[in-house]
């Protein structure tokens, strides 16, 4: 599976590694079996192919080595001492 594919799934829907495939599937992307994206992480964790990548977003974004990116993903987390059915 191309790391391509693996993002695209994650915007899509944010799930797991094995449910990506058929996330996919349901956008009609072509897909790869579950051992392979298994054998691709492998890749993918590897600090040179990260760093490569960063540089990439980075040009493309026109950040330059200065720059600063903030990223905030909200915490999917409720606190309460009283159900409701949801939390």
């Amino acid at each position: 599976m191309r790391f391509r594919q693996l993002v695209l799934a994650r915007i899509i829907e944010p799930t797991s590694k094995i449910d990506s495939l058929r996330v996919l599937a349901e956008a009609r992307i072509d897909t790869v079996s579950y051992a392979t994206v298994k054998r691709r992480l492998q890749r993918y964790a590897d600090d040179g192919w990260r760093r490569d990548l960063a540089a990439a977003c980075a040009r493309h974004a026109r950040l330059g080595p200065a720059s600063l990116v903030l990223y905030d993903v909200p915490p999917l987390c409720f606190e309460t001492d009283t159900g409701d059915g949801l939390r």
